[in-house]
């Protein structure tokens, strides 16, 4: 599985949500790389259980940063911005022309429908994930349990960071408001 073009598939969805959002007249700010990678982790947490892990089977090197989770392979391809086929960055503002559902159609069913029913979801319960200010998001991110704890031990450490796994990410006290 290609997990650039899986989370390039992501900002489509992000992207549909946001033209519905404007449609109602309300301001939605840039895709920065930080709200990217806040949503990536909260879409990736979403529904998740031990024995069907979803997209952390694919999204799976997650580890804490002082702003929140983030996903370290995106976050590197992001920096060489050479990686991805239909996004680009420019400074830390996610660019893109024209994003269309045909462009992802090499992306199994599955993992489609796995972005899907989050996003579905983030839509329905009205979450305010592209409309909060970023920095309400990196919060929110900080109240899940198993980043608290993998910064504890960064800072214990003398690191910046920590691992994340998939299992901890699971079996954490989640936050989704």
């Amino acid at each position: 599985m290609n997990k650039n073009l899986l989370f390039e598939y992501l900002v489509f969805r992000l992207d549909e949500w946001k033209k519905k959002i404007e449609k109602r007249n309300e301001k939605v700010p840039t895709f920065t790389k930080l709200r990217l990678q806040k949503i990536l982790f909260l879409v990736c947490a979403w529904n998740v259980e031990n024995t069907n892990r979803k997209l952390l089977n694919i999204f799976d090197q997650f580890y804490a940063l002082p702003y929140g989770p983030v996903e370290i392979d995106i976050y590197d391809a992001m920096k060489s911005n050479q990686t991805f086929q239909h996004i680009s960055f420019n400074g830390n503002e996610c660019i893109y022309c024209k994003l269309e559902s045909d462009m992802f159609t090499s992306i199994s069913r599955v993992h489609r429908e796995w972005i899907d029913e989050a996003m579905d979801d983030f839509i329905k319960n009205d979450r305010k994930y592209l409309t909060m200010p970023v920095f309400d998001l990196v919060e929110l991110t900080h109240k899940w349990s198993v980043w608290q704890i993998a910064m504890q031990y960064a800072k214990l450490c003398g690191h910046n960071r920590e691992k994340m796994t998939s299992l901890e990410i699971i079996e954490s006290k989640k936050c989704y408001d």
